[in-house]
């Protein structure tokens, strides 16, 4: 797996070598394609974005309860560390918009070990290990869409959507009394939510989207929220700078052992998107 280090070098050259070359630029006499002409030629969105997130929660193995927290806190804070240690599986997205439907998916898979600070009071940890797929899918309807200003890229659009999360938790623990416990726990929670993109400018655009889950169907409560904002170098490449988070209470039961993962992942990110 790669250190978060090594993405961000890729990301800042492949951002050097591909947006000069691209450009937003009319022929003489022909007029700019408007943001509603764009989109209709361009429906899909593919993003390969790099998530920094940290981690702060408990989760408890039949009578083992583990509380963790990332070393540099779950905002700002990891940038300032000296070396990432959260190891990353993989992350992507997509989308397909058409003028009043849109669907969108994204994925997540990570493992915290080093980079969280584990602690239980009973028993002293040997050590501790996390690991975490997280996709999720979802079917959006515009309710609302407002243009403002004479350039003709200035809009706010309303969309609301709903879909589901899964989730698949593995979670590992050795005390220092040579007890190991493990467990794996895999649940699925309905999500309701709403996107709100606002385009600011030709080049510029910021997005919100929150959603709320779960409601005992798989987490007791789950929700997220998104935060961005993206330049466009051109109709097929753009660049964005986001905030995630996702708070998450699960209780079940696994192999006959309870299980509980409380859980808050948040922090900064950034990525390339991808528009044909």
């Amino acid at each position: 797996m790669l250190r978060a280090r090594q993405p961000i070098f890729l990301f800042v050259f492949c951002s050097l070598v591909i947006s000069p070359k691209l450009s937003f630029s009319a022929e003489p006499g022909e007029e700019s394609a408007s943001p509603t002409t764009v989109q209709k030629d361009r429906n899909w969105t593919i993003a390969i974005p790099l998530w920094v997130p940290g981690y702060a929660g408990t989760f408890a193995i039949g009578d083992v309860e583990v509380e963790g927290e990332s070393s540099g806190g779950s905002g700002l804070g990891r940038f300032l560390e000296n070396e990432f240690k959260l190891r990353f599986a993989f992350m992507g997205a997509f989308s397909y918009e058409g003028d009043r439907w849109r669907i969108h998916g994204d994925i997540f898979g990570g493992k915290f070990t080093d980079d969280v600070i584990w602690k239980r009071k009973q028993t002293t940890l040997v050590s501790a290990e996390l690991r975490t797929i997280i996709p999720r899918l979802h079917l959006a309807y515009r309710l609302f869409g407002h243009s403002w200003g004479n350039s003709g890229y200035q809009e706010v659009g309303l969309w609301a959507y709903a879909g589901v999360r899964i989730y698949e938790v593995k979670a590992e623990v050795e005390l220092i009394t040579d007890r190991m416990e493990s467990a794996k726990a895999s649940w699925a929670d309905p999500v309701v939510g709403a996107w709100i993109p606002v385009d600011l400018s030709r080049r510029w655009w910021v997005e919100v989207s929150g959603d709320i889950g779960g409601f005992n169907v798989g987490s007791r409560l789950s929700w997220s929220l998104y935060l961005a904002g993206t330049y466009r170098a051109s109709d097929l490449v753009s660049i964005s700078l986001a905030y995630n988070f996702l708070d998450t209470d699960y209780h079940g039961t696994v192999m006959s052992k309870d299980f509980k993962w409380r859980a808050r992942v948040a922090g900064p990110g950034m990525g390339i998107r991808f528009n044909f």
